[in-house]
């Protein structure tokens, strides 16, 4: 579903992205050399940073806060993102990658199901992507988007959910219209 948030170009940010701190600190104590990776640990701040910011922007896209909607002032908002951009909920969308079958954690196999450890995972994904995609914001929201959409769908109540269901559909025509008018050509008369 979320596969192409597996997608690098510098597959070594990938690989640092799905390295858990505690691998790292086992391939030391093995080796006697560090891991030429590193772990996450950046990563996931950026990633939660991301995954607010573009929360943010998603809901403001579809004219939220509204008078007409449940979620008539910022702070409405503000209790929304606490209530879905948390471990239990990141830790799911993290199942849906198969990422627990793919995360270094050295020998603690027993982390794998870990729903701290499986968020920050994704958290990190996003982040290395921040700097894969070289900083392209715009990029980045075409990543994002789509988790923060299947976050609300998931989570938010019946009324709510159709509301911004509907505001998606309109969102994704005009996203598809912009992607028509950037990409027509230029004709000369």
């Amino acid at each position: 579903m979320f596969n192409y948030l597996l997608e690098f170009r510098n597959q070594k940010l990938l690989v640092q992205a799905l390295s858990n701190k505690i691998h790292e600190i086992e391939y030391f104590q093995k080796t006697g050399k560090p891991y030429k990776y590193g772990n996450n640990e950046e990563f996931i701040i950026d990633g939660q940073q991301l995954i607010e910011f573009y929360f943010y922007d998603y809901m403001m896209l579809q004219g939220f806060p509204n008078e007409q909607s449940q979620l008539k002032k910022s702070s409405d908002i503000i209790q929304l993102r606490q209530r879905l951009i948390n471990d239990k909920y990141l830790s799911e969308m993290a199942i849906l990658l198969n990422l627990q079958n793919i995360i270094n954690v050295g020998n603690q196999k027993s982390l794998k199901n870990n729903p701290k450890i499986l968020s920050d995972c994704l958290k990190s994904i996003i982040g290395a992507h921040y700097y894969d995609k070289q900083n392209d914001l715009e990029t980045l929201r075409d990543l994002i988007h789509p988790i923060i959409v299947q976050l609300l769908n998931k989570r938010v109540n019946s009324q709510s959910s159709m509301e911004i269901q509907s505001q998606v559909i309109i969102f994704r025509i005009l996203k598809f219209i912009k992607r028509i008018i950037r990409n027509k050509p230029q004709i000369d008369y």
